[in-house]
């Protein structure tokens, strides 16, 4: 069995991701319909907060050097 690669260019820790939902896979980059999907955030300056996913499940999933989690039944 081969496991699919992610789309992960931001090397976002796979621990942050929520219950409920997973990475995108390559193979689905950009997304081409709209689905519910969060993008990892990751501040330049520590005091802004730790690397997260936002709360925000409205991105379009078509930027490149973002990684975005999408619900698991997708």
């Amino acid at each position: 069995m081969k496991l699919r690669a992610y789309h992960n260019p931001q090397k976002a820790d796979e621990s942050l991701v929520p219950d409920g939902w997973r990475m995108l896979y390559a193979d689905e980059f950009p997304l081409k319909r709209k689905v519910p999907c969060r993008l990892f955030v990751r501040p330049m300056d520590q005091k802004w907060g730790p690397c997260h996913f936002d709360m925000k499940p409205d991105r379009t999933g078509r930027i490149a050097d973002i990684t975005y989690i999408v619900p698991v039944a997708l």
